[in-house]
């Protein structure tokens, strides 16, 4: 990202545009592509629900729970009121 910038200084990807993309894989069932995709959104967009968001739920397709709490928990900080994310807590604990 930073050599992109340092040659297209104006180039900026914003948090939507990155879910979107980070979508398309996940109906094409390319959940590996698509974790890539949600983890650059999250490093992007650290104080973003929404990223955090799809991630735990790319998480929660191959089963790895330990991930899926521990963002679903990130997630609950950014967005407290979230009534399915402290679902998903407690169903995976």
């Amino acid at each position: 990202m930073k050599k992109l910038k340092s040659k297209t200084p104006d180039f900026s990807l914003t948090e939507s545009e990155v879910n979107a993309w980070g979508c398309k894989p996940v109906s094409q069932k390319r959940l590996q592509d698509a974790l890539e995709l949600f983890r650059l959104n999250v490093y992007l967009y650290p104080e973003s629900a929404n990223a955090f968001d799809s991630l735990d739920e790319i998480y929660t397709e191959p089963g790895n729970k330990k991930s899926t709490v521990e963002h679903y928990r990130k997630f609950l900080k950014l967005n407290p009121q979230n009534k399915n994310a402290e679902q998903q807590i407690k169903n995976l604990q």
